[in-house]
């Protein structure tokens, strides 16, 4: 047998001491696993220590992901702080609109949003609110609720009433500067000065208030015909007030004249029994006032309709004729 192949069979056959078949490399093959093992556990243990955690080290790329990722992060959150900055300025500032105010019928009616049908029709009419009003509710007007959309109609009506007060107001001023003006037509020399007493029988009478009625007594003095006065200004349609010999009072204004001019006592009338003074020269016309018999109306101007123009107790009108002669003493 050739010494090689007695060699090969001697390491593939070669029995151990013992006797038994067992090859006796195998001891030397556990004992290089087992060192294997050993190395690779103390590598193991040797980059745990260098990274400080039981992961590897993310290489460079990662590290690059991750700080991206932190960024977006920082973003989003940056985002929604700006998200929850803006909504508490909405919340504090204009709150998105729910309704709005537009036209219904002609009146000013509450609606929701994308929706024709309205909620509430008020009882504002279109055609009383001034053009610029009725075009925004044309173009409808935002609200932020129903309850906003109702605090504005209280706002609409609240001007129309303002300004129905102001107009009121304006209206009066101008009747009453119409009423003066007539006032002033018909007693000529408005401005303040001397007037003299004019037209009554021979005086009258100075009083302490606006007022001639019957049982009221008010009477300051008496000013005789002629006399003069200082005019102040007009009291009403009747009355002026006037200053005399120091005093200061009212009379009736159609006994003032700023003529200076001398003038007899009035013609006076006889009223033979109890009479009307009439508004009109008409016994249907409206009645002034009455006149008792044996009272002394002024004459003014005599008619051939049955109907005498007279003055009495501070009132102008109409008396029948055939009720009055010619006072004689």
């Amino acid at each position: 047998i050739p010494p090689a192949t007695i060699a090969a069979g001697n390491l593939a056959g070669k029995v151990s001491k013992d006797g038994s078949d067992r090859p006796k490399w195998i001891p030397f093959a556990v004992i290089g696993v087992v060192l294997l093992g050993i190395a690779a556990a103390l590598f193991f243990m040797a980059n745990t220590s260098v990274t400080g955690s039981g992961t590897p080290a993310p290489s460079s790329g990662s590290s690059s992901a991750r700080d991206s990722q932190s960024a977006e992060s920082a973003g989003d959150a940056n985002t929604g702080a700006e998200a929850s900055g803006t909504g508490t300025g909405t919340a504090s500032g204009t709150a998105a609109s729910t309704h709005y105010l537009s036209v219904s019928d002609g009146y000013v009616a509450v609606f929701e949003n994308d929706k024709a049908t309205p909620i509430r029709i008020t009882e504002l009419k279109v055609s009383d609110l001034p053009a610029d009003i009725g075009a925004q509710l044309d173009a409808h007007i935002p609200c932020a609720s129903q309850e906003d959309a109702l605090a504005q109609v209280e706002q609409i009506r609240t001007m129309l009433a303002e300004a129905a007060a102001a107009e009121a107001a304006q209206a009066e001023a101008e009747a009453a500067a119409k009423a003066q003006e007539e006032a002033a037509a018909q007693n000529p020399g408005t401005t303040q000065g001397t007037r003299y007493v004019k037209g009554c029988n021979e005086f009258i009478t100075l009083r302490s208030s606006p007022d001639n009625a019957v049982g009221v007594n008010n009477e300051i003095a008496r000013i005789p015909l002629n006399a003069s006065v200082e005019w102040i200004d007009f009291t009403n349609d009747q009355f002026s007030h006037v200053s005399y010999n120091g005093y200061d009072g009212y009379v009736l204004t159609q006994y003032l004249s700023t003529d200076s001019g001398g003038e007899s006592a009035a013609t006076l009338l006889y009223a033979t029994g109890p009479s009307n003074l009439y508004a009109e020269p008409n016994n249907l016309s409206s009645i002034i006032c009455d006149v008792p018999g044996g009272s002394t109306p002024r004459l003014i101007a005599t008619r051939d309709d049955g109907f005498t123009e007279v003055s009495y107790d501070g009132n102008r009108g109409f008396m029948l004729s055939n009720m009055l002669k010619e006072y004689t003493s």
